[in-house]
């Protein structure tokens, strides 16, 4: 079970060393919406704007001889904000690497037998996880099961399960790199 780049990699580590005995392979729905979210409620909080304009030059976190250390920030127009990484701890959606700002693995269909992940498109009381069988393994381990309860959907239902996944992943993504990060796109 992991994100749809940890099942790249084991793909890839199966098919390098030739491994037979996995069971299955299973993909959360990844989105790194939240990371955004964390980031500009961080930057909102200390009234610092960063725009198309004003892009960060530098960024630096994990550092001194002290972990957890300082987070330092500077902008274009030599604006600065350093505070104490420790303030960030509570922003379980701040973190993320950078090559997820480049990844377009939203549902992990090509990489596992079976995907999951929430419907935040259909607004309801009850939870609704969305289940994918991806392979025919994926397909007959879930029709195995009677612990779940099974509707088919269709591939235009699993695209608006994600309405900010998805465009944020398949969408125009010049925006996350350029403009809201002022970072150039390392692809």
């Amino acid at each position: 079970v992991g994100l749809p780049c940890h099942n790249a990699s084991l793909k890839k580590f199966q098919e390098k060393y030739n491994v037979k005995n996995i069971y299955a392979t299973i993909s959360l729905f990844c989105t790194i919406g939240r990371m955004k979210k964390g980031f500009d409620e961080l930057l909102n909080e200390h009234s610092f704007l960063i725009d198309a304009e004003n892009g960060v030059i530098e960024y630096r976190s994990r550092y001194g001889e002290k972990r957890l250390g300082d987070v330092y920030i500077k902008i274009r127009n030599g604006r600065e904000l350093t505070f104490p990484a420790t303030k960030i701890l509570d922003k379980d959606y701040f973190y993320c690497p950078h090559g997820c700002l480049n990844c377009r693995k939203l549902f992990g269909v090509e990489f596992s037998d079976i995907s999951v992940g929430d419907n935040w498109g259909v607004k309801t009381e009850e939870k609704i996880a969305i289940i994918t069988a991806n392979s025919q393994n994926g397909l007959r381990i879930i029709e195995e099961n009677k612990l779940i309860h099974i509707t088919h959907s269709s591939v235009d239902e699993l695209i608006k399960s994600q309405p900010l996944g998805y465009p944020l992943k398949y969408g125009n993504r010049k925006w996350v790199n350029v403009e809201t990060w002022g970072i150039r796109n390392r692809t």
